[in-house]
């Protein structure tokens, strides 16, 4: 909209039909324009030749006096004092100013301010484990140890809920994009230790749902009475359900959008479902199929 000199700035805003009121507070002023509410600073009365849309902002401001001086500016040489003092000084400088541990530390610490600091979130999404707890395991209430398929498919509905309870994380992670785009191109942080950051600070919250869900469908549908097979059961939901977390951090991340994302996350949740081995064993799958399965 407008790169030049400060002085000529509510000038060359003037001539383009804006007077910025005497109460008005100048950058105020500028961040209406190009929003609908720059109607309120009109003085024009052409209103056909008023820019409203950002290239025509563009536009006027390439035809204007201002920019072919700037143009003129930055197109002659470079002071070679300047040249040099870049060399010696800028030049050297590191790209982080912050070493990757203690740059991971922090970004650690502010996700999980930003995850707590979500309380309705946080607190819905554990009634949401301890209700499904209850449901899912008083409609499998002390199966017969002897009925593998049953067995089976208990193990199977608790992975998948875990799995499933994962998705709404997805417009958190594209929303975050953004922050870290902006971040990132001012070199706050190393983008290892934001995904590191990102992948830490779920493992506290998956692995309290993992106690909740876990414990909950363990004893009341009546698994063996062993702690080793309990705490092997846990590990088992555990480590998938931080898997999954990390699956849907990386369709986020490479998705464009949400719109995108969402439906390719189900996709691939469609996938699992259909070769995890439970429905179909790998003997029955089609040989050009198989390979999912083994992933």
């Amino acid at each position: 909209m407008y790169h030049g000199p400060r002085s000529q700035c509510l000038q060359y805003f003037e001539s383009l039909g804006f007077k910025c009121p005497e109460h008005r507070d100048v950058a105020d002023f500028l961040l209406d324009l190009g929003t609908p509410q720059q109607d309120q600073y009109l003085v024009s009365s052409n209103f056909a030749m008023t820019p409203r849309q950002p290239s025509e902002y563009a536009e006027l401001f390439r035809s204007s006096s201002i920019y072919n001086v700037m143009i003129q500016h930055i197109s002659q040489p470079h002071n070679a004092l300047l040249i040099e003092d870049a060399t010696h000084h800028i030049a050297q400088l590191p790209s982080y100013h912050v070493s990757f541990g203690q740059s991971t530390k922090h970004l650690v610490m502010r996700q999980l301010k930003v995850f707590l600091r979500n309380k309705e979130f946080v607190n819905s999404r554990f009634v949401m484990v301890l209700l499904m707890g209850f449901l899912y395991s008083t409609s499998f209430y002390q199966v017969d140890s002897g009925q593998i398929v049953t067995i089976l498919g208990v193990i199977f509905t608790s992975v998948l809920f875990l799995a499933l309870g994962q998705i709404p994380m997805i417009p958190a992670f594209v929303e975050a994009r953004e922050i870290f785009y902006k971040q990132k191109s001012a070199n706050f942080f190393r983008t290892s230790s934001f995904i590191l950051a990102q992948c830490t600070t779920q493992i506290p919250f998956a692995f309290a749902e993992t106690i909740v869900f876990g414990a909950i469908m363990y004893w009341v549908t009546g698994f063996t009475s062993s702690v080793g097979a309990f705490l092997t059961y846990l590990l088992l939901l555990f480590v998938t359900n931080l898997a999954f977390t990390t699956w849907f951090f990386f369709i986020a991340s490479i998705s464009p959008n949400l719109h995108v994302a969402e439906p390719v996350s189900m996709l691939t949740v469609l996938l699992y479902v259909l070769f995890a081995g439970f429905i179909m064993s790998a003997d029955d799958m089609p040989g050009y199929f198989v390979w999912i399965y083994w992933i």
